[in-house]
């Protein structure tokens, strides 16, 4: 599961209404909660898998996987790795908009 940056970018842009900011500031906000949201993931990818899971991915990024083999990973690890993902999204989004709000 890799993310479409475009598709991402795009996302941001309508959830937080940031179409009318100007193209250098939203370039960073974009750049901001992208990065933010990328650590979320990783973060509950991480609690999701546990002790033994991270150590197993630990192993595959020593020898340098693949990402084709690192999504293979997850999804044996975490099935239904992609709404996993696709849920964490959803619930950071929503947090923002609440603090936004």
């Amino acid at each position: 599961m890799v993310f479409d940056q475009e598709s991402l970018k795009e996302d941001i842009i309508k959830t937080f209404d940031l179409e009318q900011v100007p193209e250098d500031q939203r370039d960073k906000l974009i750049g901001k909660i992208s990065l933010t949201l990328i650590r979320r993931i990783f973060i509950e990818t991480m609690e999701k898998l546990g002790d033994q899971g991270v150590a197993d991915y630990e192993a595959l990024m020593d020898r340098s996987a693949s990402q084709e083999e690192i999504e293979t990973f997850l999804e044996s690890r975490i099935p239904g790795y992609t709404v996993f993902v696709e849920d964490v999204v959803t619930a950071f989004k929503a947090e923002l908009l609440e603090r936004a709000a």
